[in-house]
């Protein structure tokens, strides 16, 4: 992870991948940009010499819920001091800009270009440019204070300029940013305003105590798990006999992993996953909160293998989405993403993707009804509507999609 510090005090703007900055050395912000710029040198030397598969993100100004009040970034900065009824602190005349990107997008692009094949140096950030004094009026304005604006000198080398060019992000990860300020801004102001009072008054925001407590593992792995470095796993996570987490891949909450269960790297699964028995995941699978995964049922990660021909790079992306169950012995043909709360039947053969709610058996895969989200049949009416025997909640199916009526039981 690269930073838009590379670029130092730019003197082009926006910033893109091919302009090489302008750092100053021997300055205060020196070490901290000259070591990203050094990361990014001895990544690529690995990646050229070595033939290691690297990839190199280039984040700029990111915010949302769980920022640390007090780290001296310009968003908690203000809005701790609005919440604690102090003047706003502006350093330098306020017309320094930056660029906000909101962090569900920044992590949507770092998944993106994790799962491409580019390896040089991309911009992931949110090209929306906005003036320090006029981002600490939309503060005020958030907040419903009133506190003044003061100004102080500005810190040597503090860059006038941040907005990131992300053409390359467009063109190659087919990404750019959904979360517009106002809307984030306010997310994250909700999380701030629920803050302890000793929490908003907290000088040091390096509470090792605290961290430690927080990243404690709270997990359980049997003693013949297998666990590579840099793995996330979340809290109430149960990893079960001779089963492997291969370097990288994120576990969310409460998930269930049984006996030789296999997670290749950069996999991702959600909260509350269930996997049964002998399922190998591969690089490119992203299961969302609350999948369940049948025993020994098998994700492809090419169309066509061979052993003697490596296809690393060409791994495809599998998603499957929230609730959806995939039944013993089905095979997912990668590329082919499972709907929220579709059910893939026992020793199905997935060969397409399968719409939300649907039902699919057979080989290869073929719809012969609906599930609502208990796992019931769902039966629909000559209206279009169907009731889970289950739950009594109430679905829609209308041009040949399903949805759940919220607010009718």
């Amino acid at each position: 992870a690269s930073t838009s510090e590379v670029y130092g005090d730019p003197t082009v703007h926006p910033q893109s991948e091919e302009y090489w900055g302008n750092v100053n050395p021997v300055g205060p912000r020196g070490v901290y940009d000259e070591a990203k710029r050094f990361q990014e040198a001895i990544t690529m030397a690995y990646h050229n010499f070595h033939g290691l598969e690297t990839r190199i993100i280039r984040i700029f100004n990111t915010y949302g819920p769980r920022m640390r009040l007090n780290d001296g970034r310009v968003l908690p900065a203000f809005i701790g001091q609005a919440l604690r009824g102090e003047d706003l602190t502006i350093f330098g005349d306020g017309s320094q800009t930056r660029s906000f990107c909101y962090v569900d997008d920044l992590v949507e692009g770092i998944v993106r270009l994790l799962l491409s094949d580019y390896v040089y140096p991309i911009n992931v950030g949110n090209p929306s440019e906005i003036t320090i004094s006029q981002f600490a009026e939309e503060i005020i304005q958030l907040t419903g204070t009133k506190q003044s604006i003061i100004y102080k000198d500005l810190p040597v080398d503090d860059p006038k300029q941040r907005q990131p060019d992300i053409s390359k992000a467009r063109e190659i990860l087919k990404w750019e940013p959904k979360i517009n300020r106002a809307e984030g801004l306010k997310l994250t102001y909700e999380y701030f305003r629920g803050l302890s009072k000793e929490e908003l008054f907290e000088s040091n925001h390096y509470n090792f105590d605290k961290i430690h407590k927080e990243i404690k593992m709270a997990y359980f792995a049997h003693e013949t798990a297998i666990i590579d470095d840099a793995c996330q796993i979340g809290e109430g996570t149960k990893i079960w006999h001779f089963s492997h987490l291969m370097s990288n891949c994120v576990l969310g909450l409460n998930c269930n992993l049984g006996q030789n269960v296999v997670v290749s790297p950069n996999v991702i699964l959600g909260n509350n996953v269930k996997v049964q028995n002998n399922v190998s995941i591969y690089t490119g699978v992203i299961c969302e909160d609350d999948v369940f995964l049948g025993p020994s049922m098998v994700f492809t990660n090419v169309m066509n293998p061979r052993s003697a021909v490596n296809r690393r790079e060409q791994y495809t992306k599998t998603t499957v989405k929230k609730g959806a169950s995939i039944g013993a012995n089905a095979t997912i043909v990668c590329g082919n993403d499972i709907g929220e709360f579709a059910f893939i039947g026992a020793g199905s053969v997935v060969t397409k993707e399968v719409p939300a709610y649907a039902l699919v058996v057979g080989n290869p895969a073929r719809q012969i009804g609906w599930m609502s989200e208990n796992g019931q049949r769902l039966i629909f009416d000559e209206n279009g509507f169907a009731i889970c025997s289950e739950s009594n909640e109430k679905y829609e199916l209308k041009n040949k999609k399903v949805r759940k009526l919220e607010d009718d039981k």
